[in-house]
């Protein structure tokens, strides 16, 4: 299945200050066939690391870990090509902050096979349309309460060349901005590469996040290794 720029619709470069970093696919980061079909678990870290219409704010990521305790929701997951990318604004994300209007490349799932615990009312494998109210609703249930709220997608063709994923909310809100993901048995942190503020854009306006792997260890149950970053993107030296 190739890459579409529909929805999110190309662009390589970047026209803002990007963290830069890793550029290994997901397929390598996994160590799986690319083009094989491939199932990728996703799920938020902690409800502490989580964005809303509001927030981050001009702390950048010193605002993170919060004590708002907000909930996750997940209305769209595509992977993408596109490397450096943060926060995408307009519905169907298809400009970045600060606001230039870019294509974004992307490779959608095939299906969403299986799930953990959510909440009801909602339905989990609408993630895969593009209604941005529906979808899996893990509410509170995350990794760190359970290792609950994951769900499975399934990239039937492999992830090819994806080097990230991009993940909308509930519209714009109930966001995660740290995602534990596990794919052949191989677990890392995912997080935004590109600057997550702009006083030029509301975060009201960002609708999804790209999200890329990390080099943070994975056999502990809190945040401590991102803690302590405080500038607007992640360094460079933290991404695979």
């Amino acid at each position: 299945m190739p890459l579409s720029a529909t929805g999110l619709g190309g662009g390589a470069a970047s026209l803002f200050r990007h963290s830069g970093g890793g550029t290994k696919t997901l397929a390598e980061v996994f160590g799986v066939n690319k083009n094989s079909s491939t199932d990728v678990r996703v799920q938020n870290f902690t409800d502490y690391y989580t964005a809303s219409t509001s927030y981050p704010n001009n702390t950048r990521w010193a605002y993170f870990p919060h004590s708002t305790n907000h909930n996750f929701f997940c209305s769209y997951i595509h992977a993408t090509n596109d490397n450096d990318l943060g926060p995408l604004i307009s519905f169907n994300g298809t400009s970045r902050i600060p606001g230039t209007t870019t294509n974004v490349h992307t490779l959608a799932p095939n299906s969403v096979p299986n799930w953990g615990t959510v909440s009801s009312g909602y339905t989990v494998t609408d993630m895969l349309n593009t209604d941005a109210y529906s979808g899996a609703w893990c509410s509170s249930y995350n990794y760190l309460n359970g290792n609950t709220g994951w769900f499975t997608i399934r990239f039937s063709s492999g992830l090819q060349d994806t080097l990230g994923l991009v993940l909308q909310g509930y519209s714009a809100n109930h966001q995660s901005m740290l995602l534990r993901v596990v794919c052949n048995n191989v677990v890392k942190f995912f997080v935004p590469k590109g600057d997550i503020f702009t006083s030029a854009v509301s975060t009201s306006n960002v609708f999804r996040y790209a999200y890329y792997p990390t080099k943070a260890p994975t056999n502990v149950n809190n945040t401590n290794y991102f803690d302590g970053y405080n500038g607007n993107a992640m360094p460079a030296s933290i991404f695979e």
